[in-house]
């Protein structure tokens, strides 16, 4: 029992590493491109193919995707980040 204590604890620590890496990229992407549009699309898109059921987020290393969106939502709106135009990929990376 302890050692199913100890793994929630440890999972808890991990996904708060996985959230301060999301605010990081964040910050990362709208140094580099001056904006973050399109920083969400990979979250909205997997949260609609992978859903861990309702008791599959307590066991997940990650934080549940809803929680993420909604977290880099927040931190776009409360930074005053942008959301520029997409930039298309050079016609070789688009395949």
């Amino acid at each position: 029992m302890l050692a199913q204590a100890l793994k929630i604890t440890e999972l808890s620590f991990s996904r708060d590493q996985e959230t301060r890496a999301d605010e990081f990229a964040l910050k990362a992407l709208n140094c580099a491109y001056g904006h973050v549009k399109g920083s969400l699309d990979f979250f909205n898109k997997i949260s609609k193919e992978h859903n861990p059921g309702r008791f599959g987020h307590y066991f997940s290393t990650h934080p549940e995707n809803h929680q993420r969106i909604v977290h880099l939502e927040t931190l776009i709106k409360s930074d005053g980040l942008k959301l520029g135009r997409y930039k298309l990929l050079p016609l070789i990376l688009r395949k």
